[in-house]
């Protein structure tokens, strides 16, 4: 019913990256499609409906997380009645508050009008959109369901593979949509509720072929302490999502408010939130294998192995995301230029800092998906708390009181971040992990670090003249620093057990 070897972890964290990949992939041809098609305040609109509906998330109850530790740990120990609780207490939770989300968007699309002055012209659009994501609202809520069900079963290359398929369909949609019919925002929104729609139906399927009647809502199987215990740890997960919230949609919201900036200014921030979010989500996916491992490890009552791993994972983390935002660092202006256009281009040191201070941040990730699988996740959830706050109170006073550009909020943002993932977490579970603090400062920053300056200023060396529109050459050049990063990373910063199995494949 589980698949728990490191094979199937290496399968799943591979995978999980490939799909943010793609997901990535399609986010960053969709951007500049939509503005080209939609404009820069049509599309300020959507991006702001977008984050406004994630406050209604919130009633989530925090039950994605919740729902894939409890389930590992069903599954874990084969309780296949523990299974059937979990799902029907789950299901009834969410559906019941899916409808309240639902019907808590429809309430809110005239406040929404009033609050950011949309223009006659765009009002129908608006509220078909906003009815659009109020029907997605209600169907991601069910699906955390049967995801929690699948990830549970470790099968995250399933789930992944959905996803890929699920991303490329909704892009499909959008363009064939805009093309056939003609650019919409509330188009837009009806070809992203049909490609989740795909993605529920997809994952509820496997999640039925592993795990049988138990996906199915059977009030019979509704349970008062499966309740109870999803409510009480669903609810520090609601918290941290919360607060998760404040930190990266909640500066959207408030440059959207500031008149000095408004909703053509979130257009403008919206490439370095997309950049923020993608890394985010493809970085993770090298780290939320580990919740069924230590779910099951725990289990088996050997946790002595996570520590290490928490470790190795992290250092990988950071190399893998150093290696992402390499390009941005040394050929910003020439990446963004041909990305969204050379009017855009001078965004590129703000896409640049926002992205290095989330492959710091994202450091912590292992830390986070271990604590999920068999640990305590107050450390995350009180510091995301602080952050959140933060974070909303100084974008605000910022932009309100000292006139912040988006740089300035972007370098604000990127070392609170910083202070709390690269800092606070490590420190805060260095001895329920059992690893040392100095290794973990050496090991996941220190050599990563020390690899990545050294290919910046070589790469900065060979900029020396002018670009002369010439991305033949710009690509040798970027190759060349790319496998003379990757060699190093080999060398310097992989474990030796990585290493050896890499060198025994090379040789056969």
């Amino acid at each position: 019913m589980v698949k728990s070897t490191k094979k199937q972890f290496a399968i799943n964290a591979g995978s999980g990256m490939f799909a943010h990949l793609v997901a990535a992939g399609v986010g960053f041809i969709l951007l500049p499609y939509a503005i080209w098609r939609l404009g820069d305040e049509a599309y300020g609109l959507f991006q702001l409906a977008r984050s406004a509906l994630v406050f209604f998330m919130f009633l989530q109850m925090g039950m994605g997380p919740t729902l894939v530790r409890f389930c590992a740990k069903a599954i874990a120990n084969k309780d296949h009645e523990e299974i059937a609780k979990i799902s029907g207490s789950a299901q009834l939770i969410l559906g019941i508050l899916g409808s309240i989300g639902m019907a808590g968007v429809i309430i809110m699309i005239p406040f929404f009008l009033r609050i950011y002055n949309v223009p006659e012209e765009l009002r129908a659009d608006t509220i078909g959109l906003l009815l659009c994501m109020a029907a997605s609202l209600f169907l991601n809520m069910i699906f955390i369901v049967s995801n929690g069900l699948l990830l549970g079963c470790n099968r995250y290359d399933v789930a992944n593979g959905i996803e890929i398929v699920a991303n490329v369909l909704r892009l499909g949609l959008i363009v064939a949509c805009f093309e056939l019919i003609g650019p919409s925002i509330w188009l837009m929104g009806l070809c992203m509720f049909l490609a989740q729609l795909f993605r529920f139906v997809l994952f509820f399927a496997f999640a039925y072929k592993y795990l049988g009647k138990a996906v199915f809502l059977s009030v019979k199987a509704v349970n008062r302490n499966s309740l109870k215990s999803l409510f009480s740890f669903g609810v520090l997960n609601l918290v941290n999502t919360i607060a998760n919230y404040f930190v990266i949609q909640g500066p959207v919201l408030i440059i959207g408010a500031v008149p000095s900036l408004g909703p053509e200014a979130v257009t403008l921030f919206s490439p370095a939130v997309l950049i923020m979010t993608s890394l985010q989500n493809f970085l993770g996916q090298m780290s939320k294998p580990l919740v069924p491992l230590a779910s099951k490890a725990q289990a088996d009552g050997d946790t002595r192995c996570l520590g290490q791993m928490a470790v190795q994972v992290a250092g990988v983390i950071i190399s893998v995301g150093l290696l992402i935002v390499l390009p941005l660092t040394i050929y910003g202006p020439e990446v963004i230029g041909l990305w969204l256009g050379q009017t855009k281009s001078y965004l590129w040191l703000l896409i640049a800092v926002m992205g290095i201070g989330i492959v710091l941040s994202r450091s912590a990730a292992a830390l986070s998906y271990i604590a999920l699988g068999g640990g305590s996740i107050l450390p995350e959830v009180y510091s995301q708390v602080v952050l959140g706050i933060v974070t909303s109170v100084g974008v605000t006073l910022g932009a309100v009181v000292f006139q912040w550009d988006l740089l300035s909020i972007g370098i604000f943002m990127t070392v609170m971040r910083c202070l709390r993932c690269a800092v606070y977490l490590p420190w805060a579970y260095r001895k329920a992990f059992s690893f040392a603090m100095s290794e973990y400062v050496v090991k996941v920053y220190i050599k990563p670090a020390s690899i990545f300056l050294v290919i910046l200023v070589v790469g900065k060396l060979l900029r020396v003249s002018e670009f002369d529109g010439n991305y033949f050459w710009l690509i040798c050049q970027a190759m060349l620093l790319f496998i003379t990063y990757g060699v190093a990373v080999f060398l310097l910063v992989l474990p030796e057990s990585i290493k050896s199995k890499a060198l025994k494949l090379m040789r056969r």
